[in-house]
């Protein structure tokens, strides 16, 4: 956004807050509070964020809050949500997104907090416990702006994904071969390149769990990466995983250089095959490329460990960021298959059975990627790609 338009927003934002005020909480929940709503608190790269700080009660059972855009009793879009425990809380912030990304018209809107119980309720107006009108906010025209150099950060995802797991109940290993469709990285040719970090990979892993809140599980991965950092852009094969002594340490090997003079750049539009394992009973790990050894390590950490699920996936770093493949070239996952502690080889036959999906989008956004399956095969791509 350039910054006379940006003074703009701001200037007629604070003077519309000004007139309007805030309204005070329903009556209906008197242990909740509004005790601050600064309004927009920063702008960046064709997006608002607005946040409300609260206090209150919350009771029994706990509850999820959520910020949430409503135009003429619509809701147009929403924030992610903060759980609280039961009991007494105090200056807990409740953040609402708007970018360019959602497709919002420019104008006003009225903005709540809501409650609800349930998780899953979150984003459903209609089952909110309770519900506090705050103040209209405008949303930008960013149809007259470039946004073009942004890589948006979304402080509650790490990763955007293309996904299929199979919950194998005790996995050893997982191959995969797969077809290399470099992502673009965001912002690319602008200043922002400069700063931020962002990133598009492929993979196939055995994990402990696929919960994305448990931040500490287990697992192996090993595919192909996009990769910026520092200013410095690289493509390159890579694995990782979790846990050398402690279990909290991620090990990251960039599979190129003098410490791997065997193995090249993955080669755009060429297929390699992928293959990660581990030995419960050693420690040990090991990762292939093509069949060939490429690393082979002794865990004390992995001693005795289990491996719930095989997945297969692709991930982008930077929300403009292209996952691998485009619609009319997709990025091939093929010949999926996965070990059990039998250590026999079975297909992964995937089904509707499987968990098989994208990072869904909020508010008004349009779905942003694609995966398809077939038997053991699968495609991915970017369906707005740069």
């Amino acid at each position: 956004m350039k910054k006379t338009e940006l003074k703009y927003f701001v200037i007629l934002l604070l003077s519309l807050i000004i007139k309007l005020g805030c309204t005070s909480p329903p009556v209906e929940d008197p242990s909740y509070s509004i005790i601050e709503d600064p309004g927009i608190i920063s702008d960046d790269c064709c997006s608002a964020h607005y946040t409300t700080s609260i206090s209150g009660n919350t009771p029994v059972g706990g509850r999820y809050y959520w910020s949430a855009l409503l135009h003429k009793d619509t809701l147009v879009n929403y924030g992610n949500p903060i759980y609280l425990e039961e009991g007494e809380f105090s200056n807990i912030d409740i953040e609402i997104v708007v970018s360019y990304l959602d497709n919002i018209p420019y104008g006003e809107y009225k903005k709540y907090i809501y409650s609800s119980a349930n998780e899953e309720d979150v984003g459903k107006v209609d089952l909110r416990d309770i519900a506090s009108s705050q103040e209209f906010v405008v949303v930008a025209d960013y149809t007259t702006v470039t946004c073009a150099d942004c890589c948006t950060k979304n402080p509650n995802i790490s990763r955007y994904k293309t996904w299929a797991i199979k919950d194998i109940g005790n996995a050893i290993g997982a191959s995969a071969t797969i077809k290399t469709r470099y992502g673009k990285l965001c912002g690319v040719g602008f200043p922002v390149a400069d700063t931020i970090k962002a990133q598009s990979n492929v993979f196939v892993t055995i994990q402990a769990s696929i919960n994305p809140k448990d931040i500490t599980t287990n697992f192996i991965q090993m595919g192909y990466m996009h990769l910026r950092e520092f200013s410095s852009v690289d493509t390159f094969v890579y694995v990782e995983f979790l846990g050398l002594v402690n279990g909290n340490e991620y090990v990251i090997y960039k599979i190129k250089g003098s410490s791997f003079p065997s193995i090249g750049t993955p080669i755009p539009d060429s297929n390699y095959t992928y293959k990660v394992k581990f030995n419960p009973s050693s420690g040990s790990i090991f990762c292939y490329l093509d069949n060939n050894p490429v690393i082979s390590q002794e865990t004390s950490w992995w001693i005795g460990k289990t491996m719930r699920y095989a997945t297969w996936q692709g991930e982008i770093d930077g929300r403009e960021t292209d996952m691998a493949g485009t619609i009319n070239n997709k990025c091939e996952i093929i010949d999926c298959s996965y070990i059990k502690d039998d250590y026999v080889i079975y297909n992964a036959s995937f089904d509707m059975n499987d968990n098989i999906g994208v990072t869904p989008q909020t508010g008004n956004r349009p779905a942003e990627w694609g995966i398809s399956y077939e038997f053991s095969n699968l495609k991915i791509w970017d369906v707005f790609p740069l």
